[in-house]
């Protein structure tokens, strides 16, 4: 008797079936689809034992076919850590890594803020993940505790601590005798 349901069970589930030809391609064909799609993602990355990053998305895309990389169609926000600490914390409307040279592109409003409160704004970075350096090709602002700094151009190491800036303007606090130039 239990046997009997077990096939019954079974027969209505094959028969619940179709077979459309049209749909099993859509669904194969690795042109339309993405290998992986996550909502409200929260990655944690660890080095030697420690926190080295947080990354938080509403969306992430994972591609595999012709191309290792992923994107954060709808934003993302990366908390650096050294030795469990936070360093800075970069935040874009959009993001995209390659996986195999690990660069990531960021756009869309990118802002940084680093452990001293300075935060650098602009329309897009490059990130280096190996050489953990930051490049900014457009225009850049940076805003610290007593300075307003806008150039075109910005390098960075990847927790926004020292950095070169390319056609400065701003307004910059000098402190007794450190003008510049003397």
């Amino acid at each position: 008797m239990k046997k009997w349901i077990q096939y019954i069970i079974l027969g209505s589930c094959l028969s619940s079936c179709i077979s459309d030809p049209n749909a099993i391609k859509k669904f194969a064909d690795p042109e339309n689809i993405y290998i992986e799609i996550s909502e409200d993602i929260r990655l944690l990355h660890k080095e030697k034992g420690f926190t080295s990053a947080i990354i938080t998305a509403p969306i992430l895309n994972r591609y595999t076919k012709n191309e290792n990389k992923i994107t954060f169609p709808k934003g993302l926000q990366i908390e650096l850590y050294q030795n469990d600490l936070m360093t800075a914390i970069i935040q874009a409307g959009y993001g995209e890594r390659d996986e195999s040279t690990k660069i990531m592109k960021a756009s869309e409003g990118v802002v940084i803020i680093n452990y001293k409160q300075e935060k650098m704004e602009s329309e897009g970075l490059i990130w280096n993940e190996s050489l953990s350096k930051i490049n900014i090709e457009g225009k850049v602002k940076v805003t610290t505790p007593t300075d307003i700094i806008q150039g075109y151009g910005l390098e960075s190491d990847d927790k926004f601590n020292n950095y070169t800036m390319s056609k400065i303007t701003g307004i910059i606090k000098v402190v007794g005798d450190n003008i510049p130039g003397n």
